[in-house]
């Protein structure tokens, strides 16, 4: 199936996706240098690309109230290149050819500078006719006319030129990691995500960022920054998704995108020496050194865990009446530790305390945290709030009681939220691998739920030391 590229950016309350192959470049908007005699819509001059550009609020070429401040989107088309002002870059999208609409006529003469609309990130995007706007909006000043503003520079861009660039250049994203700049090639992203809460996943490899939502979906995040053995810094803002072959898109968390880059082949070199994810550089303003990260080989150092651990339907949907009559679910308790919303199958729980004393032991290693009198025995709890970041700290927590090896033992918790009944098609497995503590996700409603595998939380019971709780 056919796809297209698009850049997503706001303007004024507008939502517009720019043919990403007419993109140059996206920077921070610089000075700007007013000029008598501008032609309209054209608030200056601006310095992108090393070159002078002629700078455009897209807003107000929309007739939507223009802000101050935002990004500069450099577009070539053809013999015209000229430096978009917009309020936000949203992100990149790929979208199937049969997903975008054609808008009718009728309402081209409302707005003619949107062709098409499509959904993407959840909401509708509107595509921009960039050529109709060259036309419209041609860069000559009504004072000599004819004395084009595009290329004042001292180069022309032409048709033949304008096409060669596009073959002979490689577009990249600009990205921060741990302080650090990096670029990816764009033709690797399949779109980029700003993410909301990335749920962590207790006892996975420290390169897993988590999981996301991605409509509607779970998806796997890797944390860049582990994988090129650099050191984190703090949540990530960015979420760059890659499709890995053989084992599907992945997301990669990174601190931040920076912009687009269109940088010539020539200038692009091959890394000699072994460094993880990198396999290309180039030098960028003379002096600044940067590394061209390879999806492929960033994850190829982890690739059989990975592909352990990206969500995997159990069985496909069949939703026919008759498979919606008999379809089975899973009957889950649902608790809430931190930010972070997790299920234990429901056929494990023995029985759920309200609140709960906790004796710590004397004797650390044992894999529990402490042990609580719950009138008829004491039990051995492992305080899971001490695993996940942001948990509570209350000293007498509600413990769920969960059978392990015959006997029972507690699990503390901040809260806990209700027995779900879920069906199993809304129901993903996670991974196979033996370690990780948690097999599945599961939805229920606007919510993902990391379903625990308990034999794999809970330590073997041989290893505590039996100790009743002081009176």
């Amino acid at each position: 199936m056919r796809r297209l590229d698009f850049l997503c950016v706001l303007a004024g309350t507008r939502r517009i996706a720019v043919p990403l192959n007419l993109v140059l470049s996206v920077e921070e908007a610089g000075p700007l240098t007013p000029l008598p005699f501008n032609p309209p819509m054209v608030e200056g001059l601006v310095m992108a690309l090393g070159r002078v550009l002629p700078q455009m609020p897209l807003a107000a070429v929309l007739d939507e109230p223009s802000r101050d401040g935002g990004v500069l989107v450099v577009l070539a088309a053809s013999d015209d290149v000229r430096a978009l002002r917009v309020d936000q870059v949203a992100g990149m999208v790929q979208v199937d050819v049969e997903g975008i609409e054609t808008i009718e006529q009728a309402e081209r003469g409302v707005q003619p500078l949107l062709s098409a609309r499509f959904t993407a990130l959840d909401v509708d995007w509107s595509v921009l006719d960039y050529p109709r706007l060259t036309a419209e909006q041609p860069m000559e000043t009504e004072a000599a006319e004819g004395a084009a503003l595009v290329g004042v520079s001292g180069e022309t861009v032409t048709e033949e030129s304008s096409s060669a660039d596009h073959g002979e250049h490689l577009p990249l994203l600009m990205i921060e990691i741990a302080g650090e700049s990096y670029a990816v090639p764009i033709g690797e992203i399949v779109e980029i995500l700003v993410p909301g809460v990335i749920r962590s996943m207790p006892a996975a490899p420290d390169w897993v960022a988590g999981l996301i939502d991605r409509r509607g979906t779970p998806l796997l995040v890797l944390s860049a920054a582990a994988l090129l053995g650099r050191p984190s810094a703090g949540e990530p803002s960015t979420v760059p998704i890659v499709e890995i072959p053989g084992i599907g898109d992945i997301g990669i968390a990174i601190d931040r995108a920076v912009g687009i880059e269109r940088l010539p082949h020539a200038d692009i070199h091959a890394v000699t020496q072994d460094m993880p994810g990198v396999t290309r550089y180039f030098v960028h303003a003379t002096e600044h050194i940067i590394g061209i990260i390879d999806p492929a080989a960033l994850t190829g150092q982890v690739r059989d865990i990975v592909a352990g651990l990206v969500p995997q339907r159990e069985h496909p949907v069949d939703d026919t009446p008759a498979a919606r009559a008999t379809r089975s679910s899973r009957k889950l308790l649902a608790v809430r530790v931190g930010r972070e919303l997790l299920a234990l199958p429901l056929e494990r729980v023995e029985r759920i305390q309200a609140s709960v004393v906790l004796t710590p032991l004397p004797q650390p290693g044992t894999g529990f945290h402490a042990m609580t009198d719950v009138g008829d025995a004491a039990v051995p709890v492992l305080d899971l709030r001490r695993q996940i970041a942001d948990a509570g700290s209350a000293q007498t927590p509600p413990c769920t009681l969960v059978q392990i090896e015959g006997a029972l033992a507690g699990l503390a918790v901040d809260q806990v939220l209700r027995i779900e009944d879920i069906p199993d098609s809304d129901v993903e497995d996670i991974a196979t691998h033996p370690l990780l503590p948690i097999s599945h996700v599961a939805r229920s409603g606007d919510n993902l739920l990391s379903v625990l595998v308990i034999d794999r939380v809970l330590p073997p019971l041989d290893d505590i030391v039996a100790v009743s709780p002081s009176d």
